[in-house]
C-alpha cells in the first residue's frame, strides 16, 4: 500500500500538471500505529532504507496531525 500509495500520487500530480523533481518527498510514511520507537542504524543497504523511513514515520507521528491512515487488513478472514 505504501509503494502503490507514492507511485499513484506521482501520476495524478504529474496529470495535474504540478511540476514536483524526482528528489521531492511526498509526505507518504511507512509506519506502525503500535510502534513509534525510533530504531539504530544497520549495514544492510535494504534494512537501513526501512529503518530511514521508519524513523522519519515516527518523527512525524510525534508532531504532525495525520489526515490519513490506510492499513493493509488481513487476507485469512480469521479476524472477522
Amino acid at each position: 500500500a505504501y509503494t502503490i500509495a507514492h507511485i499513484k500520487l506521482r501520476q495524478i500530480l504529474n496529470q495535474m500538471g504540478a511540476d514536483i523533481g524526482k528528489e521531492t518527498r511526498l509526505p507518504v510514511y511507512l509506519a506502525s500505529s503500535l510502534d513509534d520507537s525510533i530504531v539504530a542504524q544497520q549495514d544492510l543497504p535494504v534494512v537501513k532504507s526501512l529503518i530511514e523511513e521508519k524513523n522519519e514515520a515516527a518523527r512525524i507521528v510525534g508532531r504532525t496531525n495525520i489526515l490519513v491512515v490506510v492499513g493493509n487488513p488481513p487476507y485469512s478472514g480469521h479476524s472477522a
